[in-house]
């Protein structure tokens, strides 16, 4: 006789969104994008984990990405991979990220609890990490853990159409 048994002990753990957001520097409105990102980061702190893609510039690190997203245009943004080649969902608007987000924040929960710990070598150049998933409750269904090494801080001349735009967050930027 074998038995699983799995058993919800009322533990619960929120649930962190990927967004994935398609830019470029040339991109005169990809400055937009940032604002629904940032807009997100400043209303749920803990619970967003954001990603930029670039495409058709010196930041540019897959040349895959554009046409297995099927991005057709950009700033575009997807919520949990949603809008890509494996789902039907649309792509959002980076700009309407806080409602999306906001939409689903205080009603999904996520069955497991993920932790990454990581270390950076700079004399070797070598990352390795660590992903711990516990799992607080019953999950069903293709899952599955996606890790992506990024790096941050980066700086680059970026195209702005709202500079000079009376009222516009990036309106005094060039």
């Amino acid at each position: 006789l074998e038995l699983d048994l799995i058993v919800n002990l009322g533990i619960t753990t929120p649930k962190r969104f990927l967004v994935e957001k398609a830019t470029a520097t040339w991109c005169g409105y990809c400055p937009a994008g940032d604002l629904g990102v940032d807009t997100c980061y400043a209303q749920y702190p803990d619970q967003i984990v954001a990603v930029s893609h670039h495409t058709g510039d010196a930041l540019d690190a897959n040349t895959d990405y554009p046409s297995f997203y099927k991005v057709s245009g950009i700033p575009t943004s997807w919520l949990d991979r949603s809008g890509s080649s494996f789902n039907s969902e649309p792509k959002i608007y980076p700009t309407s990220l806080p409602g999306e987000v906001g939409a689903r924040v205080s009603t999904t929960t996520s069955p497991v609890d993920i932790r990454l710990f990581n270390q950076f070598d700079p004399i070797t150049r070598e990352v390795t990490g660590v992903a711990i998933a516990d799992f607080v409750d019953y999950a069903i269904g293709d899952l599955r853990i996606v890790v992506m090494v990024v790096e941050d801080g980066i700086v680059a001349s970026q195209s702005n159409f709202f500079a000079g735009e009376a009222g516009h967050p990036f309106g005094n930027s060039p």
